[in-house]
């Protein structure tokens, strides 16, 4: 009895992974980055392959503006939108995941300086149902 429970436990474990597996991530740029205000810069956002088919719904890209060490989480606060549109991550090499490039450019001079946490949003529906999912990442910036 004691057994199946064990085992129980570790096929749902199992299955939380494998859904943790397939969020986005941001690729570029990394966390702790040092980016000046008005550069481009290149945000790439990758979607790992996953066992459930999804149908991108669209993306959004924003910066906030951190006051102290720590920067708020994107559900919180979301920032000035940099970008919203379309997401379509495409496979460039293999192996590999399929991502895409955004290009953005920082807000001018008048941004505040210090840490930023550039946010990245992503809704999507997953399954069969299908049901609706809002995905949230960010990294660290500093800005100056």
């Amino acid at each position: 009895m004691a057994k199946f429970f064990i085992l129980q436990a570790l096929m749902v474990l199992g299955f939380l992974c494998m859904a943790q597996a397939q969020r986005i991530f941001i690729q570029t740029p990394t966390n702790g980055q040092k980016v000046k205000l008005g550069q481009k810069i290149t945000v790439q956002i990758v979607r790992p392959i996953g066992l459930q088919g999804s149908i991108e719904a669209g993306l959004a890209i924003g910066l906030y503006p951190c006051s102290g060490k720590t920067c708020p989480k994107p559900a919180t606060e979301f920032g000035d939108v940099l970008y919203h549109g379309q997401y379509n991550p495409q496979r460039h090499e293999l192996p590999g995941h399929p991502y895409q490039n955004f290009t953005i450019t920082l807000p001018s001079e008048t941004f505040y300086k210090g840490n930023s946490s550039l946010n990245v949003g992503r809704f999507h529906l997953i399954g069969a149902g299908p049901s609706a999912n809002l995905e949230l990442e960010s990294v660290t910036l500093q800005v100056s």
